[in-house]
């Protein structure tokens, strides 16, 4: 059994591409051309919204994303303290003064309930392992602190659209739900003048030939947007497949509050003994993983004057174990998986 296999997942598209990747190949225009600007049309479409920037990776998406509205006034950011090793350091790369670290809940997501989240802050929900976190109480305290929402979605592209946030940041990382064949980011948005300014910002922050802003070189190449034009009509039925067998898995664990639109680009699992969990599924013949083995507040670069931890003693990396859940597996697959939890849930709660 493979933990993930992406021939499995890439195959209909690699072979869909070829026309595509000839004309490419043909035309000599690896770079802002066609197929990215065919890739962004699209996509913004899929998310319903009017904007997209598509640029080199998430973590680029984020840093620019983070950088306009600092210079829009917004200079404190808000994380959340498990999981999310990009987004603090696109946080930190950009022009913060100040980076809070929050708690997660029963999701393993952001929650600002036992925090008091400073005025005019850029508030990042992480949709951490393509779960759902609490946008009803995180965009009532933007609305009461004066604040924006910006919404990593590097892991949960695929999730609808109903929050109102000012944007969403996506990846297309190989093991992504809407992987690519290499690395890939995208901002989209209905704030049209952001994108614009994200967008100029991506090109060393040049416009007409003149340095106009803070900026960057961060383009998707056309080999990767002409494979995401064809994975875009594939990806959602792999999501499809992943809730499928994440519920199979749920009914013998509850472990986490899994929201219903989630797409599982992992399933999470938690036991009191990550380890000896660890072991006994690799007897089983089961491949797992840890996602994510450590706390920001484990971090020694974030031990500055700059980072306000806020998330509590709690720590979840210490328990957590991924589980395969990708399209790739056989009935056989999941049947051994799920059996395998029942078993040790039993075992370990007999003791």
């Amino acid at each position: 059994m493979k933990f993930v296999d992406l021939s499995y997942e890439n195959r209909l598209a690699r072979i869909n591409s070829r026309t595509r990747f000839h004309e490419i190949e043909t035309s000599g225009h690896y770079l802002l051309g066609q197929q990215l600007e065919e890739f962004e049309s699209r996509f913004s479409a899929h998310r319903g919204l009017r904007s997209c920037v598509g640029v080199k990776n998430a973590t680029d998406a984020l840093t620019l994303t983070f950088d306009v509205l600092c210079q829009r006034g917004f200079l404190t950011a808000v994380l959340p303290g498990f999981g999310a090793y990009p987004t603090v350091v696109a946080a930190l790369n950009s022009g913060f003064d100040r980076v809070v670290i929050a708690p997660v809940d029963g999701s393993l997501c952001l929650d600002l309930s036992k925090i008091e989240v400073p005025k005019r802050s850029v508030i990042v929900p992480v949709f951490l392992y393509g779960n759902v976190p609490n946008m009803k109480s995180i965009r009532s305290i933007a609305g009461i602190t004066d604040s924006v929402i910006v919404e990593d979605r590097a892991q949960a592209t695929g999730v609808g659209l109903d929050f109102d946030s000012l944007a969403e940041i996506h990846s297309f990382y190989p093991t992504k739900p809407c992987g690519s064949m290499g690395d890939g980011g995208a901002i989209v948005s209905n704030d049209e003048d952001l994108c614009k300014s994200i967008r100029t910002a991506s090109r060393y922050g040049m416009e007409d030939g003149l340095l106009v802003s803070r900026g960057c070189n961060s383009r998707m190449d056309e080999w990767q947007a002409a494979f995401l034009n064809e994975k875009l009509s594939l990806y959602e039925k792999m999501n499809e497949a992943r809730r499928c067998h994440a519920k199979r898995y749920s009914s013998f664990d509850d472990s986490i509050e899994w929201h219903a639109d989630c797409v599982f680009h992992q399933y999470v699992s938690l036991w009191d003994d990550n380890g000896t969990v660890v072991k006994e599924l690799s007897k089983r013949g089961i491949p797992t993983m840890i996602h994510y083995p450590h706390m920001l507040r484990d971090m020694p670069l974030l031990k500055s004057s700059l980072v306000e931890f806020c998330d509590g003693d709690d720590r979840p990396c210490d328990h957590v174990v991924s589980l395969p859940v990708g399209p790739h597996l056989t009935q056989d697959n999941v049947d051994r998986v799920a059996g395998s939890i029942f078993e040790l849930r039993t075992h370990l709660l007999s003791k």
